[in-house]
């Protein structure tokens, strides 16, 4: 297969709004759909350009851009949905008050050492709801995470 053009779209929905990528289309067994204007799609899997799905019919609102971002959304959605932790890393300040036992500590420092390091959180463990392009005030999220139970206040 020839190199394509980098704004092939290689996803699109299935029939039952899940994610399918082109390799795993079966034309003659489901329709595809835009992931970002919902209009039908075709599976073009020939033998000279790479594979990738292409409207049925121009779609003026629809662009790659667009498409990038909505498969961000899903893709972000689909893993927060999942079973799986969804883990970030945050730069956050640490003190460490054992300068007795500290092999590291010197005589130049206060009485703590400060430093700045990164720690992961498990996002799943503080939020138990994922809602996209939802309203919290007045400014519109492309994915909420929100907790149902209880309401969550951090300091970091």
């Amino acid at each position: 297969m020839n190199n394509s053009s980098n704004k092939d779209q290689h996803y699109a929905l299935d029939s039952s709004g899940n994610i399918r990528h082109i390799k795993d289309a079966n034309p003659s067994n489901d329709e595809f759909f835009c992931l970002f204007c919902h209009r039908q799609m075709i599976a073009k899997q020939g033998k000279i350009r790479q594979w990738h799905f292409a409207h049925k019919a121009l779609s003026p609102n629809c662009s790659y851009e667009s498409y990038l971002h909505s498969l961000a959304k899903l893709l972000i959605l689909q893993k927060l949905r999942s079973e799986q932790p969804f883990g970030v890393e945050i730069k956050v300040p640490f003190t460490c008050k054992n300068k007795e036992t500290c092999i590291w500590y010197e005589d130049s420092f206060d009485e703590s050492c400060n430093w700045t390091g990164y720690k992961n959180y498990d996002l799943k463990k503080f939020y138990n709801t994922f809602e996209v392009e939802a309203f919290y005030d007045n400014f519109r999220a492309d994915i909420l995470l929100s907790n149902s139970i209880k309401k969550l206040e951090f300091n970091l």
